[in-house]
């Protein structure tokens, strides 16, 4: 009874050995689970006019699509990885309609009746900005 109990157990000893064999590459090859980047936007401002309140977005897909944004419209902004705005943490701030300039991304968005009347943005990176390069000092300078 010992010898068949003591067989059961390096029977599944093996099963389970074969089993970790199979599935360790697999699960070796996967990233762990984190947070990878946050919310994915669904379009991008490509402009707006603050006089027709015209919002012209470009979705996700390649479509182009104008929506018309209420005067009240609730904006916020997420501020990923810049902790000089908003909390530092993810926390939106509110915005205003002048966040939507070219290249912001649109989070979400809701509609009523057809109008824009909630937006969450995250803004455009900021444009890397070149320090002209100084011209090389040749020596053809003449001295006093």
């Amino acid at each position: 009874m010992l010898r068949k109990q003591t067989l059961r157990i390096v029977a599944v000893c093996a099963v389970l050995a074969v089993c970790g064999a199979v599935a360790a590459p697999g699960a070796l090859g996967k990233k762990p689970l984190e947070k990878r980047g946050g919310k994915k936007p669904i379009a991008e401002v490509l402009s707006f006019d603050p006089g027709s309140l015209q919002l012209d977005l470009q979705m996700n897909d390649g479509s182009e699509s104008g929506q018309t944004v209420d005067a009240g419209v609730q904006i916020k902004v997420e501020h990923r990885g810049a902790h000089a705005h908003g909390k530092g943490h993810g926390n939106p701030s509110r915005g205003t309609l002048a966040d939507l300039v070219p290249g912001t991304k649109v989070l979400r968005m809701k509609l009523t009746g057809g109008v824009v009347t909630k937006l969450r943005l995250r803004r455009a990176a900021a444009p890397a900005t070149e320090t002209p390069a100084s011209e090389p000092d040749d020596g053809d300078e003449e001295a006093p």
